[in-house]
């Protein structure tokens, strides 16, 4: 055997662990994230600490694996999304947030302070030391913010191939037609707990169709999320079984035309049912912004299907018959609770939209406490402890959430993160 050919099968003999481990770590890393996707959404929508205890730790095993990959193959680039300055500087934000500054700087910054907090001007050092009202809080939502950071991080390099980023569109409604199924069987059975195991103190888990949350509007923008990826899979449904289409070509689906209709009408069930399992879904949430989303996200993508000729008029016409069919099951379920609900937007009047004026009030104390510290906020994740102080009037439930997303993160964490939030956004 020549210098060469030894050379040669050394490096051979080499790779061959390298391949195992590599081949191990990634099947890790897809485990992990269809655990993001589909089991941290099950425990309350990942809102309950369980919840968000398992979010953090998937992201942090699949980021984890990803690097020790990464590591196998030094010569493996990594890929550059864009966005990495800005999420950078939001964690940087919050964790300016959670320094202690000399008392003029905070005064300078915010006057939140000296008005909510007046009696620690008599203590030694003159004052509350961080900009953040409530540490704890903010240093939770810091937690979140690093495991979105990463796992944003992490799709971008893990979907660097169409295949790898149509499997992840696929799972997103996969996992929206999961939720909608339990949604709706929690709502058919008239269960009280959530998902049959969990008592919440304030809420049931039918009467509406929640899911995994406690909230119906967090269920409904859920399910809106799967929209898309549902329409999309319908242009991707025809062909031969197990076939894909050559790239560069447009998909063979029988949903743009030129297929013949016994195949056309074998292949249509299952993604036109699961899309019909969601709209019904989403609809009994009775959820006016929610169903609002899902209406828009659902027009965005027909709409984008249909200029790229992947929609025919066919395709088109067995959507609308699906939309009746939806409209058959809600007058089975009820139709009179949507109709009340829905029917407020139409009157367009505020009134009728906000009976109890609860969310303007909530919006004028976020906009009071914004512009008490506009710059850098009261803290992440304070919301439920400044609101009250400019509440206009009592109110005996507590308000987590601002109901205006821009508005709470602009009281929470000023201009500087209202405009990084915009720039990753954009």
């Amino acid at each position: 055997m020549t210098a060469r050919s030894q050379s040669q099968a050394m490096k051979q003999t080499a790779a061959a662990p390298t391949s195992n481990y590599d081949g191990a770590l990634l099947i890790g890393v897809d485990c992990a994230l269809a655990g993001v996707v589909f089991i941290a959404p099950l425990l309350m929508g990942g809102r309950h600490p369980l919840g968000e205890a398992a979010y953090v730790a998937l992201v942090v095993v699949a980021t984890t694996l990803w690097c020790a990959r990464c590591a196998l193959h030094q010569a493996a680039p990594l890929r550059k999304c864009g966005l990495e300055i800005p999420l950078a500087a939001a964690c940087g934000l919050l964790l300016l947030q959670l320094t202690a500054l000399p008392v003029g700087v905070i005064d300078q910054l915010s006057s939140l302070h000296a008005e909510l907090l007046p009696t620690w001007r008599g203590q030694p050092g003159g004052g509350w030391p961080l900009l953040s009202f409530h540490p704890a809080a903010t240093r939770a939502a810091l937690t979140l913010l690093l495991a979105h950071a990463m796992l944003f991080w992490l799709v971008v390099q893990r979907a660097n191939t169409i295949d790898e980023g149509e499997r992840l569109l696929r799972w997103l409604g996969w996992a929206a037609v999961g939720m909608a199924g339990v949604g709706l069987a929690q709502l058919a059975t008239g269960a009280q707990k959530f998902l049959w195991v969990y008592e919440h103190p304030q809420r049931i888990a039918s009467g509406v169709v929640h899911g995994a949350f406690s909230n119906e509007n967090h269920m409904a923008h859920f399910l809106a999320l799967g929209i898309g990826p549902l329409v999309w899979s319908l242009t991707h449904s025809g062909g031969a079984a197990g076939a894909k289409p050559q790239r560069g070509r447009r998909s063979p689906s029988p949903w743009a035309g030129g297929s013949n209709m016994a195949q056309t009408a074998a292949q249509i069930p299952r993604p036109l049912a699961a899309l019909a399992v969601v709209a019904l879904a989403g609809l009994l949430t009775l959820s006016r912004g929610g169903v609002l989303v899902m209406l828009l996200a659902g027009a965005l993508a027909t709409t984008l299907y249909v200029r790229q000729g992947l929609l025919s008029r066919r395709g088109l016409w067995t959507l609308g018959g699906a939309a009746l069919v939806v409209a058959g099951l809600i007058g089975a379920f009820g139709y009179e609770p949507l109709r009340a609900e829905m029917s407020s937007w139409s009157t367009g009047s505020l009134e009728q939209l906000d009976q109890s004026s609860a969310r303007r009030y909530l919006w004028f104390a976020n906009w009071q406490a914004f512009i008490r510290s506009p710059w850098l906020g009261s803290g992440a994740n304070t919301h439920a402890d400044v609101y009250q102080a400019y509440y206009p009037r009592f109110w005996p439930l507590e308000y987590q959430h601002a109901d205006n997303g821009y508005l709470e993160l602009a009281a929470e964490t000023g201009v500087v993160g209202l405009g990084l939030a915009l720039v990753v956004l954009g």
